[in-house]
C-alpha cells in the first residue's frame, strides 16, 4: 500500500512538472531539450457526429527511455486531459479526443528531459449526417414518373445510396434520385439509406401512394329543345374521381361536324347555357387535378328544325258579293315537333287578325259572300309555338250600280223624243 501511495505521489510531481515546464516552453516558443524531440502529430477526426473515437498519435525520437506523454487542454489555464503510464514506446495515441478544443502534448523521459507540441490541427467532427426525402407526401399517379430524392446533407462524402423495399417500381435502387413508376393504384413503402465515407448511416421511410386513374364523372342529361330555345340547366350526376389535389373544370361544346370549343366561364361542376341554340350542340366537363384530365361522357341538345308555318294560295279579285275560290295549301307547316292544329284568320283593311269559327284544317273555303277586300293567313301550332304562313288577299270589286239617265219627255204621237243622256255612268 505504501509503495503504490509512493507511485502516485511521483504521477503528481510528473503531472504538475509538466504543466510547468510546458507552459514555459509555450510562452519561451521552446521544443526541445538535449535530444528529445518530438517528430510528428498525427490527428484523427471524429468519424461520425455524436461519436467520440476522436485520436492524436505523437511521435517521438531521441531522449531515453521510458517515456510519459500528457495531452493538455489550454494556453493559459492547461489542464492535463489525459496521461499516459511511463512506456518505452517512441509513440503514443490518445484516444476518444473531443472535438473544438485547443490540444497541445508534452513528453518526459525517464531522465527528466522534457519537450512540447503545440502546433497541433484541432480534432473536428462532422455535421450530423442528416436525410429529407423528398416528395412528401409522395403521391404519384398511374403510369406516370415521380421523382424521389433523399437529399443527404452533413457527414462526410462520398455517399453511397441503397433503397430497399418495393424497389421494383425503382429505376435505381442505389442512387440519391430514383425513378418511381407504378400502374397500379395503392401505398408502397419504401426505406432509403445513406452511408458515408466513415460508414456513417442515416436512414428514413417514405409511402407512396399512387392513386386510382382518374375518372371524368357523369353529367346529365341529353335533351331535345325547339329552335332559338335555352336547354335546361346540365347536372352532375356522378363527380369526377382518382387522382390527387384540387379539382378545376371546364365545360366544352361542340356542333355537329365541328371541333371542341371551350366555352368562356364554365368552369364549374354544372352548367348552365345562357344564349338559345339554334343548332344541335353537343356538350361534356373536363375535370383536371394534378393526374391529368379526364372527360365526362357526352350530352346531346338536339335542336328540332325552326318553324316554318308553309304557304297558301292563292290571292284572288272576286265580284262583290261573290265567294272566293277555296284557299289551297301549297306548301304544308315545317319544323318544331309534336301534332299541328290550324287556325284560319281573316282582316279587313284596317282591322285586326281576327280567328274564323271553326277553320282549322290545312285548306280552308269560304263560306259567305264577301263585300270588302279581306286578307288570309293560316295558323299553324305544335309543342313549340304558332307560326303564321303567308298572307293572301281577296280583293272584292265595287258594288255595281247601273248609272243615271235624263230624262223623261212627253211628246206628240208620232214624235221622236229628244235623245236620252248619260247623267251617272255605271
Amino acid at each position: 500500500m505504501k509503495q503504490k501511495v509512493q507511485q502516485n505521489t511521483k504521477n503528481m510531481k510528473i503531472i504538475k512538472r509538466l504543466l510547468l515546464i510546458s507552459t514555459i516552453l509555450f510562452f519561451t516558443s521552446t521544443n526541445s531539450f538535449a535530444d528529445l524531440s518530438i517528430d510528428s502529430v498525427k490527428v484523427t477526426d471524429i468519424s461520425c457526429y455524436g461519436y467520440n473515437d476522436g485520436e492524436i498519435t505523437v511521435y517521438i525520437s531521441g531522449g531515453t527511455p521510458e517515456y510519459i506523454y500528457g495531452l493538455i487542454k489550454g494556453f493559459l489555464d492547461p489542464k492535463i486531459i489525459q496521461i499516459s503510464g511511463w512506456t518505452p514506446e517512441l509513440f503514443h495515441t490518445f484516444t476518444n479526443v473531443a472535438p473544438g478544443h485547443n490540444y497541445w502534448i508534452a513528453v518526459q523521459d525517464v531522465d527528466g528531459t522534457e519537450v512540447a507540441e503545440f502546433n497541433i490541427p484541432p480534432v473536428t467532427e462532422p455535421d450530423e449526417l442528416i436525410i429529407d426525402i423528398t416528395p412528401d407526401p409522395a403521391q404519384a399517379c398511374p403510369d406516370m414518373s415521380l421523382q424521389l430524392d433523399g437529399n443527404p446533407e452533413g457527414g462526410t462524402p462520398p455517399f453511397s445510396h441503397l433503397w430497399t423495399g418495393a424497389v421494383e417500381y425503382l429505376s435505381d435502387v442505389n442512387i440519391q434520385n430514383p425513378v418511381f413508376i407504378s400502374d397500379t393504384p395503392g401505398d408502397y413503402d419504401l426505406i432509403y439509406t445513406v452511408t458515408d465515407i466513415n460508414l456513417c448511416t442515416a436512414s428514413g421511410d417514405i409511402t407512396v401512394t399512387v392513386y386510382e386513374h382518374v375518372d371524368g364523372g357523369e353529367i346529365a342529361e341529353s335533351q331535345d329543345v325547339c329552335y332559338g330555345a335555352i336547354p335546361e340547366p346540365f347536372t352532375n350526376v356522378t363527380s369526377p374521381s382518382g387522382g390527387f389535389g384540387d379539382w378545376s373544370y371546364q365545360w366544352q361544346h361542340q356542333v355537329e361536324g365541328g371541333s371542341w370549343s371551350f366555352i368562356p366561364g364554365a368552369v364549374g361542376l354544372e352548367y348552365a347555357v345562357t344564349q338559345p341554340l339554334t343548332e344541335t350542340t353537343h356538350y361534356r366537363r373536363l375535370a383536371t387535378n394534378e393526374c391529368g384530365t379526364a372527360e365526362s361522357n357526352i350530352i346531346t341538345v338536339t335542336v328540332y328544325d325552326e318553324m316554318d308555318g308553309g304557304e297558301i294560295a292563292e290571292s284572288q279579285e272576286i265580284c262583290y258579293g261573290d265567294i272566293p275560290e277555296p284557299f289551297t295549301n301549297v306548301t304544308s307547316p315545317s319544323g318544331g315537333y309534336g301534332d299541328w292544329t290550324y287556325q284560319w284568320q281573316y282582316m279587313v283593311d284596317g282591322g285586326s287578325w281576327t280567328d274564323i269559327p271553326g277553320a282549322d284544317e290545312l285548306e280552308y273555303a269560304v263560306t259567305e259572300p264577301l263585300t270588302e277586300t279581306t286578307h288570309y293567313r293560316r295558323l299553324a301550332t305544335n309543342e313549340c309555338g304558332t307560326v303564321a304562313s303567308n298572307i293572301i288577299t281577296v280583293s272584292v270589286y265595287g258594288d255595281m250600280d247601273g248609272g243615271e239617265i235624263a230624262e223623261s219627255q212627253t211628246i206628240c204621237h208620232g214624235a221622236i223624243p229628244e235623245p236620252f243622256t248619260n247623267v251617272v255612268s255605271p
